[in-house]
């Protein structure tokens, strides 16, 4: 079979219950019984489409992006008319991608494959060699895409997904709009790119400029895989739509706001990039601003696509640029030292023997709105920690009179709130009990939402919600130009300190398997303040 001209099938309907229960989660209907949401979640895309991979047989393709779409086949999501066109310069036949796209869906696969699903998805999947730099290369390309797409009924509607290194970006976006395979400003076609969206805010505006030469905004898709995830496309609906919660998410109630992203692994297979990025580009610039947004943004006007990136927006612009005065005391850069069995940073493949690249970053950044104005957001990441986990923790204010001062409760904590992103997704609370028996004993206790508990159900991989999204045109989780520019002013202002000034901030080291440098407790402005981990 070499076109689908019948779909993909529907998963039983307990199952896509199931299914629209978690999707319906996202969407902000948590709170309706399964039935009633049924009706009101995102179903199969309508629209004829063609997804072309360049970097289509790399390694985010074959671990992410083809399992990716293989789930979204297993869930009936996909269009009826649909086709994935891999393309790099080395060339391959149609067959032998598809053997290598059945591999990557039986290896990487959340869940086990169905036999005729995955057949099924095979012969929509296609290959062709194409060299970007040359023309007539280009040419043979283009006529390949029409081609599939009189085969394969997908008609115009294509989405470009850059899935390579940066440094080919630009060579991919040019060779695209100058093949005329964008089709205008005018066209429904679309465009993906990964992450870095430049290395500084002048890389950045060049390459939202070529974007914006053969696209329009609305077709760009500047994907985040932490925007994909369920408590990361949870957050709004937890604060917007829970009045429980809501009124308390302000300066009047909350202490500070944490946000960690904690890798315990190196980077390995990655120095010749990391060691030109760094923690603070590398991770900063996207993942933990994006969550600072989510956790700090007023509530849109409308939940749709434009008035959220305006709240992130805003949110990015009172944090504003930091003077060298405001970097030294409010930035600790760090990186890994040999310990154990753990080599360190300069140690690692492809880095260089006296680098001065940070693998740890913590920040405290003043989110300078009628909201926030005079909480402390602690944002900490880095390589080689002590556990994996990706989390923001809101701790509240003590109650202002302690009444239960005088009694045995020295083990009070304060009130939080915790949105774990990884490894396992969900919502807690945290609060203080008493501990059964005749004493009046304090203890802090927690309350816990599980996704894959709440809804009996895996949740969907973060590239299944996005490529869904960018597929059904639906760009509300993607970053937006303006926003990525002011995330970069912020960035460029730490990174010129460092760079220049690098007295103000010294680059520490820290033993491998740590929680990163001493010195990152100095960013806290109560003594009483420490590093939150659930």
């Amino acid at each position: 079979m070499d076109s689908p001209d019948s779909g993909f099938p529907i998963p039983d309907s307990r199952f896509q219950i199931s299914l629209l229960v978690v999707l319906a989660y996202a969407y902000g209907m948590s709170n309706q019984d399964p039935l009633q949401v049924e009706s009101l979640v995102p179903r199969r895309i309508d629209e004829p489409r063609l997804l072309v991979i360049f970097g289509g047989a790399g390694d985010l393709a074959q671990k992410k992006l083809l399992p990716a779409l293989y789930n979204l086949a297993q869930d009936g999501l996909l269009p009826k008319k649909f086709a994935v066109l891999g393309t790099g310069r080395t060339h391959r036949a149609d067959d032998d991608y598809r053997s290598l796209v059945r591999d990557s869906v039986q290896k990487h696969s959340r869940r086990k494959p169905q036999a005729n699903v995955l057949n099924q998805f095979e012969q929509c999947c296609f290959y062709q060699g194409a060299d970007v730099a040359d023309a007539a290369s280009m040419a043979g390309f283009a006529q390949r895409i029409a081609k599939i797409e009189s085969q394969c009924g997908t008609g115009g509607a294509r989405l470009f997904y850059v899935s390579t290194p940066p440094e080919a970006y630009a060579e991919i976006i040019t060779a695209v709009g100058d093949s005329g395979l964008s089709g205008g400003k005018d066209s429904p076609t679309g465009i993906i790119i990964e992450k870095p969206f430049g290395s500084d805010l002048n890389t950045s505006t060049a390459l939202n400029e070529l974007l914006n030469r053969y696209f329009t905004e609305p077709r760009i898709y500047r994907i985040d895989h932490y925007l994909g995830k369920e408590t990361v496309q949870n957050l709004l609906v937890f604060r917007f739509i829970n009045a429980i919660f809501e009124p308390l998410l302000n300066r009047h109630y909350v202490h500070d706001v944490q946000i960690t992203v904690a890798e315990t692994e190196g980077i390995a297979g990655r120095g010749a990039y990391y060691d030109q990025a760094g923690a603070l580009r590398d991770m900063v610039q996207n993942h933990l601003f994006q969550l600072l947004c989510l956790i700090a943004m007023d509530a849109p006007v409308r939940f749709d696509a434009d008035d959220i990136r305006d709240e992130k927006l805003a949110v990015l612009k009172t944090v504003g640029t930091l003077t060298p005065e405001q970097v030294q005391v409010q930035s600790v850069r760090g990186q890994y030292a040999a310990a154990g069995d753990m080599a360190g940073y300069r140690q690692e493949k492809a880095v260089k023997a006296d680098s001065q690249t940070e693998s740890y970053v913590a920040l405290r950044l003043d989110v300078a709105n009628q909201r926030w104005a005079g909480v402390p957001f602690y944002l900490r990441t880095g390589k080689r920690l002590a556990r994996k986990v990706s989390e923001i923790v809101v701790t509240f204010r003590r109650e202002p009179v302690p009444l239960l001062g005088g009694l045995d409760c020295n083990w009070r904590d304060p009130n939080k709130l915790i949105f774990r992103i990884q490894p396992s997704e969900g919502i807690s609370i945290a609060f203080d009990a008493k501990l059964p028996g005749q004493r009046m004993l304090i203890r802090p206790v927690q309350m816990d939402m599980d996704y894959n508990r709440a809804f009996d159900t895996q949740s969907p991989e973060a590239y299944e919600m996005l490529i869904f999204n960018a597929l059904a045109g639906e760009n509300s989780h993607f970053p937006r130009a303006d926003a990525v520019e002011q995330s970069w002013k912020i960035i460029d202002s730490i990174r010129q300190t460092w760079d220049h000034q690098s007295k103000l901030s010294p680059l520490l080291t820290y033993p491998a398997g740590s929680w990163g440098p001493d010195a990152a407790r100095n960013l806290f402005t109560d003594p009483e303040t420490r590093w939150q981990t659930s």
